[in-house]
């Protein structure tokens, strides 16, 4: 009897790739800046026959809002990452605005490719579980 169920790791990984994948596209949802935060400028509303706000700057605001909050939700499951070395690649090979090569960052850190691969496995691991409280697990059934 085991107390921990077994995580699938092939499908564990795949998750947590798709998610980190998807932070710069959230960023450019946001108009976040990565180097500098740069505030929007103020502008009048487009007015509308009748009441009701103009819905497409109404899905504008709320698609910002979704994507700051998913960038949020990213960043600090990045920061839960306890290994330095884990951090560091998924930095360098998902999150920066220029993404480096693996054999890049694998020079960079002084390890072999084969070395590389497992750290890589491990750091996507490790952001599957602190992602969210771990909604990002597979577990074998």
């Amino acid at each position: 009897m085991t107390f921990f169920p077994e995580i699938d790791v092939e499908k564990t990984k795949a998750n947590a790739k798709r998610k980190l994948e998807e932070y710069r596209c959230w960023r450019e949802v946001a108009n976040d800046e990565h180097e500098q935060r740069i505030t929007q400028v103020l502008s009048f509303m487009p007015r509308t026959t009748g009441s009701r706000p103009n819905q497409v700057v109404e899905t504008l605001v709320v698609n910002k809002v979704s994507a700051e909050q998913e960038i949020e939700a990213i960043e600090r499951g990045f920061n839960k990452i306890l290994s330095e070395r884990h951090r560091y690649i998924l930095l360098h090979k998902h999150l920066l605005n220029e993404v480096e090569y693996d054999y890049v960052i694998y020079g960079d850190l002084g390890y072999e490719s084969a070395r590389y691969y497992e750290l890589l496995e491990e750091a996507y691991l490790s952001f599957a579980n602190t992602y969210r409280s771990g909604i990002l697990l597979v577990y074998k059934s």
